[in-house]
């Protein structure tokens, strides 16, 4: 047995509990590993809640979460290159998400293919490597979408948040200059800290009002429907904007003559992330991280048995950099 946060119909953080459940038989090219720590995304919050809907004619009772680092204790008989002891990370690819085909992540040990993980060298730190994690994955990937070269600029929406404050730090790793947006002035001076080289608060100052319209490179766009229109406009001809989330909204409205000045628009899910990707990826993150490009993004932990609180902080919008889920002692 092992303990568990699940939840049995879509609502509040209160839908959470924290149960007691039964570990699965391990498959031929399966591996378990003991969870260290899991973090708590924005994908967590819409499943749980119901604004992504869990596939399948049975989701409940959902374990979620969409990745965790951790240290495995058994592998299947088909398993080979890693062993029990080894330190690994895993991400996606069904895990705990919208698919409904993997237990998540918030629990205390957890059950994938071998072909999921992507194995830690011994100078890594398991928790600096999930702080990174999905987040800069999913930053890494978008801003790689823009194709932008040295020098250029790139807007950045909803730079406070997880994917957006990896962002800020990897687009200044690429070597390209960062206009980020808040919508608090108290994450300003956190901006700041992550090298952006302009800050807009929408609350105060709308883009339209600050960027003129034709002047951007790139943009990396987490808010969707709040700020999609004037991100549209702030783009040169040639210039492409990538769409990574939609935390405002995902109705979005654009004028059709934008399109005329051959802009291009795209996006990245990573929902198509597979093990090759995520050892490649990570490979790159964990390499900045090391050489002092980028730094372990600002986490908090708090204990497995806390979810509903966890998830409650990050609805507040309040709450700046990641929380991290770790079992509980026993």
């Amino acid at each position: 047995m092992a303990k568990a946060v699940q939840f049995s119909e879509y609502g509040s953080p209160s839908v959470l509990t924290f149960v007691d459940i039964e570990l699965p038989p391990l498959k031929r090219d399966e591996i378990r590993f003991r969870v260290i720590a899991a973090p708590v995304n924005r994908g967590d919050i819409e499943i749980r809640s119901g604004s992504r809907k869990i596939k399948g004619k049975e989701p409940f009772p959902c374990i979620p979460g969409l990745e965790a680092v951790g240290q495995i204790t058994e592998c299947g008989a088909g398993v080979h290159g890693i062993k029990v002891g080894d330190y690994v990370i895993t991400m996606m690819q069904k895990l705990g998400g919208i698919h409904g085909e993997i237990p998540g992540s918030h629990q205390e040990f957890v059950t994938v293919n071998v072909y999921a993980v992507a194995k830690l060298l011994d100078n890594h730190a398991p928790l600096d490597a999930v702080a990174l994690g999905l987040t800069s994955v999913t930053a890494l990937n978008g801003i790689t979408r823009l194709g932008l070269h040295k020098n250029e600029t790139v807007l950045i929406t909803g730079a406070s948040g997880g994917v957006g404050s990896a962002a800020v730090q990897i687009a200044k790793a690429m070597n390209f200059k960062v206009i980020a947006t808040t919508t608090s002035s108290n994450k300003i001076e956190y901006l700041n800290s992550l090298g952006a080289d302009k800050i807009i608060n929408t609350e105060e100052e709308p883009i339209s009002e600050q960027i003129e319209n034709g002047k951007i490179d790139g943009v990396l766009d987490t808010v969707g429907k709040k700020t999609f229109a004037d991100c549209v406009r702030t783009l040169k001809k040639g210039g492409k904007l990538c769409s990574v989330g939609a935390s405002s909204g995902a109705d979005i409205e654009l004028l059709a003559w934008e399109l005329m000045r051959e802009v291009i628009l795209t996006g990245y899910s990573s929902e198509d992330l597979s093990g090759d990707k995520l050892r490649a990826d990570l490979g790159q993150l964990l390499e900045w991280h090391g050489s002092g490009r980028i730094t372990t993004p600002k986490y908090k932990c708090m204990p497995l048995s806390e979810a509903v609180r966890a998830h409650e902080l990050i609805e507040s919008n309040v709450h700046t950099g990641r929380i991290l889920l770790t079992p509980d002692a026993r």
